[in-house]
């Protein structure tokens, strides 16, 4: 600034009253006239002096200095064409120098002035010029060297010590800059160019607030443009420094919302500054309210403004439209989002933040491939380094804290697009080079979440919770993990705790819902159907559910009593003819009520059915799964009266049979692509026949992709019968079959909390029953999932299997419906 306004210090010399010739009142006249400003009267005047007395050189310096006030630097140095230099004074060496240095010779404008301050040693000026034109040409580590030298031989210049501080700020030391500003309103308490060199270095360094209240004390030095630059500058002061507060305190508003004010307060005051171009300066202040709307989590007014905007055909800058992008996104409209971080991303290649934003909305959009190459690509151009300035001017190159950010961004787009085990392995890698890195422990807990293992999350957790206790994504997390081990009063209070401070966020808001549906009664539907066909008997049935079967089971539980209990409902109702059968047609009603325990690594469940059959019997069942860790899990189910079996056992007119039963098993669980079951189970059937069941599943997911998943189930199964071939269900002595299926999921349509899924499973197994061989037997199953928002989810589907009973194939067409809603 200084530079631009320091006039070269001038030596116009002044003549005895007693020269009243014609010529030196003449030359006088001119001088007074350019001295008040009159540069167009006094110019001719003296060129002709100079041209009609050219032994008088001081005419001609004096009609160059004139030249340079004017601001023809041209004109200055052609005259200087005409002239020996080398027998010139100092001062017009100045003023040669001077239009030099405004023309861009630096060179030439350095070596003038070295010359002017070889002619006069003890003279200000040229040595000033020095040190301007070291400026100019960028040479600040010398400029300052050789200004500090000189303000120390003139500490009372006013002049040396504002061509310092205009020194010391280009070379990245605004703190100097302000104690020699200081230094010079000691001398001068009233010099304008002191001040406002002052309010200036403090308004660009970080002291705003402070700029103001000095500038407000000598108002009448600034224009209306300048003033309004401050205060459009505070303005974005509140911002910058209210994004900062929320970064430590996501419910920190308070400066946000100073913002706010301080640019409505702007935006009223544009016509009553009388500025010279008004819309420019409330466009400015628009786009500024536009990001703090954003920050204020405003979304709905950040997109109408925005909107708003558009409409009036303005250009929008490249930070307004990434803030209405973030609002869009925030707003589930991710398309909108994408494209304006795209259109933000071509202007402005280098915008990081817009790349990382633009995945989330890929994501969201349901782009997946584009989101994880968006993701991948923003983290390798990330550097390992930065070049960071120091306190005394030199570079010093530091970690980039944003290549970690970036990295871990990439790694957990694997997890959202269902490469868990690839998430795993860069993020443990991250892990081991950022230990202080809360973030990236966060996110591995999530990923561990994601694979099935609560327990290794909550050891996450627990473990970052030690450097950052209030961290929110580490709070955020831990409550899922803790409905995840059904520790339900953590659950409760983490929830509520985020929700009352973050209520804007759409992760807390979404755990709250979570919460909240968790806590809602819940209703279960199981129905099915079907028709069926046997090689030994034609029109009659498979031996195990009967033709023309139907089956629907509805169970009510309530919303949770202290935590951890619900009560439960259970209608049940089941019918399938069979030519045994009291009229051709088995039955079942059941009627039951029980309660459901679920706390840490315990599921219990307790049930009293009354069930109507061709009989009538009242049982007790009793369900217990217990989760050891994150890989075993034990299960057991006891029942008094197990109205599982065969409806044709329950429904035989010439012997109703019931039965008692038990079971127990284990899972061992790898990860989510991965699971081994086995149990037993006994049955002991009213006709004294007891029955022994071997079942084993592995299962593999094999391909895991965000829209397409293939898995197979392989199992073997082996049963005996104490009393083969009696009563009038199927019993054979032995039997055993070994299946695979092969299991294919698509992700047809998904749009946050609704999704629909195609499912197609193809099974093929062998057969073998003692005394009858071995026959291969299959089905085919086609199905669809919906989940229609949080509270409902639905499926239903169909298949044709095949099967043999001694030997005999059946045929079956069946369909199913499930339903979950809670309400």
């Amino acid at each position: 600034m200084i530079r631009k306004a320091f006039a070269v210090l001038l030596w116009l010399p002044s003549y005895s009253v007693l020269a009243q010739s014609t010529v030196e009142a003449a030359y006088q006249q001119a001088l007074d006239q350019a001295r008040s400003g009159d540069t167009a009267a006094a110019l001719p005047q003296l060129r002709a002096l100079a041209s009609e007395y050219p032994e008088r050189k001081n005419y001609l310096y004096d009609y160059m200095q004139v030249l340079l006030w004017a601001d023809r630097n041209e004109d200055v140095l052609n005259e200087a064409e005409n002239l020996d230099l080398s027998t010139a004074p100092a001062y017009a060496l100045e003023t040669v120098a001077k239009a030099a240095r405004n023309q861009g010779q630096w060179e030439r404008a350095l070596a003038l002035y070295q010359q002017a301050s070889a002619l006069t040693p003890d003279r200000l000026t040229p040595q000033l010029g020095i040190g301007l034109v070291l400026l100019d040409q960028g040479r600040h580590a010398e400029a300052v060297i050789h200004l500090q030298q000189l303000q120390e031989r003139y500490p009372e210049s006013i002049e040396a010590l504002l061509v310092l501080a205009d020194a010391e700020n280009n070379n990245g030391q605004p703190d100097k800059a302000l104690a020699l500003y200081r230094r010079a309103l000691l001398i001068q308490p009233s010099h304008a160019d002191a001040l406002r060199g002052l309010v200036f270095t403090l308004a660009n360094n970080d002291a705003v607030e402070q700029a103001l209240r000095v500038a407000a004390s000598q108002r009448e030095l600034f224009s209306a443009e300048e003033w309004a630059g401050l205060k459009w500058q505070q303005a974005a002061w509140l911002i910058r420094h209210g994004e900062q507060a929320l970064y430590l305190d996501s419910r920190d508003y308070r400066l946000t919302d100073q913002a706010i004010a301080a640019l409505d307060d702007n935006i009223a005051s544009v016509e009553r500054l009388a500025l010279q171009n008004p819309s420019n300066w409330r466009q400015r202040a628009r786009f500024d309210l536009l990001v703090a709307l954003r920050d204020r989590r405003r979304m709905n007014d950040a997109i109408a403004l925005y909107e708003q905007l558009l409409r009036q055909d303005i250009v929008i800058p490249v930070y307004a439209r990434m803030a209405a992008a973030d609002a869009y996104l925030n707003n589930r409209q991710p398309e909108q989002a994408r494209d304006l971080y795209l259109g933000v991303i071509a202007e402005a290649p280098d915008y990081a933040n817009a790349k990382t934003s633009l995945a989330y909305a890929y994501l969201e959009a349901e782009q997946p491939d584009q989101a994880l190459a968006t993701a991948e690509q923003a983290a390798l151009e990330q550097p390992a380094s930065i070049s960071a300035r120091q306190a005394d001017g030199s570079a010093t190159s530091l970690p980039n804290p944003q290549k970690a950010a970036a990295e871990m961004t990439a790694a957990i787009f694997h997890a959202y697009v269902d490469d868990l085990e690839g998430a795993q392995v860069r993020l443990e890698k991250l892990r081991l080079e950022y230990p202080e890195n809360t973030d990236i422990h966060n996110k591995l807990a999530e990923v561990y979440y994601f694979r099935g293992w609560p327990r290794r999350a909550r050891r996450e957790l627990d473990m970052a919770g030690q450097q950052a206790p209030g961290h929110f994504g580490l709070k955020l997390n831990r409550a899922k993990v803790a409905h995840e081990l059904r520790d339900y009063p953590l659950e409760a209070a983490l929830t509520h705790e985020l929700y009352a401070y973050y209520p804007e966020d759409s992760g807390a808001l979404k755990q709250m819902r979570a919460w909240q549906r968790h806590n809602k009664p819940e209703l279960k539907i199981f129905a099915s159907g079907g028709v069926s066909s046997n090689q030994s008997n034609g029109e009659d049935a498979n031996p195990l559910l009967g033709n023309d079967n139907t089956a629907i089971d509805g169970y009510l539980y309530s919303s949770p009593i202290q935590r951890n209990i619900r009560a439960f409902t259970h209608q049940g109702w089941r019918t399938g003819l069979f030519k045994e059968s009291e009229g051709g047609r088995g039955y079942l009603r059941i009627h039951g009520a029980g309660l459901e325990y679920a706390k840490d690594a315990i599921l219990a469940s307790l049930e009293v059915h009354y069930d109507h059959f061709r009989s009538e019997a009242v049982g007790v069942d009793l369900g217990l799964d217990y989760q050891i860790n994150d890989q075993w899990q034990l299960f057991t189910r006891l029942s008094s009266l197990d109205n599982n079996i065969s409806l044709r056992a329950l429904s035989a007119k010439d012997e109703t049979v019931t039965a008692k039963s038990a079971m127990l098993g284990t899972t061992f669980r790898v990860n989510e692509s991965r699971f081994f079951r086995a149990s037993a189970a006994y049955t002991h059937f009213s006709n004294d026949n007891d029955r022994v069941v071997l079942d084993g599943t592995y299962y593999e997911r094999w391909h895991s992709g965000p829209v397409y998943k293939f898995a197979t189930y392989l199992n073997l199964a082996y049963s005996t019968n104490s009393r083969p071939n009696q009563g009038f269900y199927f019993n054979p002595k032995q039997d055993a079959m070994l299946g695979i299926t092969l299991d294919n999921d698509w992700l047809t349509y998904r749009h946050y909390e609704t999704d629909f899924h195609q499912h197609l499973a193809l099974t093929i197994g062998e057969y073998w029953q003692q005394d009858f061989g071995v026959n291969t037997v299959g089905n085919i199953e086609y199905a669809h999932r919906w989940r229609l928002g949080p509270d409902i989810e639905l499926s239903y589907g169909g298949g044709r299997s095949y099967r043999y009973y001694d030997d005999a194939l059946t045929e079956s067409w069946q369909g199913y419906l499930t339903a979950n809603i809670r309400f």
